[in-house]
């Protein structure tokens, strides 16, 4: 009898996952091994799993945590959610990761002359899991921070490209859209605050353009203490 397969969709930053339909929050340990497993799409040894999830712990006891950690995991998500070969541990062919499936869009958005504007109504509600829902802790390691950056940059190259084509299709309630989900997690984006302030004028509320602007420029002040680029400047004057 062959393992377990459940359709399983995992959002690697936030630890939760849903399989055949219902939610799971994984422990501190299961998100771990998620996020380690998910930095790349080929088998992970079991060596680098113990390095980079147990770095401080002996080899035999760091391969007795992963056995429990594989084990429980498995049992949580089904057999099929992680296949074992000779070169390691990999998700197997059932699982989706949002982590992957951004990059996928970023990747096909670079290659796209003229994206589909659909693209952006079904991707708004991912761009706001990606851009807030992240669980931060001061304990994580630097692998999970690293891979949190990596999200968070694919996410904001879609949502800046499908703004710009929002607004060139003159659709620019769908590019502040899009935007103020970048906005909404980082003030002090200046691309997606120049996307923002074109579509105002696009719109033809001007002063909402100019408060696009102070408020970005009180952001700018109070929390890098930078004032905006001389293109921005010019962009507003």
């Amino acid at each position: 009898m062959g393992p377990t397969v459940n359709a399983v969709q995992i959002e690697v930053l936030t630890g939760r996952a849903l399989v055949d339909g219902a939610e799971i929050v994984l422990c501190p340990a299961h998100r771990l091994l998620v996020c380690a497993l998910a930095r790349c799409r080929h088998p992970v040894p079991r060596e680098q799993l113990q390095a980079v999830i147990w770095p401080d712990d002996d080899p035999a006891r760091a391969s007795n945590l992963l056995n429990i950690a594989l084990h429980r995991l498995r049992k949580r998500l089904g057999d099929g959610a992680i296949v074992q070969s000779p070169d390691g541990y990999r998700f197997g062919d059932a699982v989706v990761l949002d982590l992957w499936e951004v990059e996928a869009l970023a990747t096909q958005l670079r290659r796209a002359r003229t994206p589909d504007l659909a693209t952006a109504a079904r991707w708004l509600p991912v761009a706001r899991r990606v851009c807030c829902g992240c669980v931060r802790t001061a304990a994580d390691p630097e692998f999970v921070c690293a891979l949190e950056r990596r999200m968070q940059a694919a996410a904001r190259e879609i949502t800046a490209r499908l703004a710009e084509h929002a607004l060139a299709k003159r659709c620019a309630e769908i590019a502040l859209d899009l935007v103020r989900v970048t906005l909404d997690f980082d003030a002090c984006d200046e691309d997606a605050r120049e996307i923002a302030i074109r579509a105002h004028v696009a719109l033809g509320d001007r002063a909402a353009a100019i408060r696009e602007y102070r408020d970005y420029t009180r952001a700018l002040t109070e929390d890098l203490g930078l004032a905006p680029s001389f293109a921005l400047r010019s962009l507003v004057a």
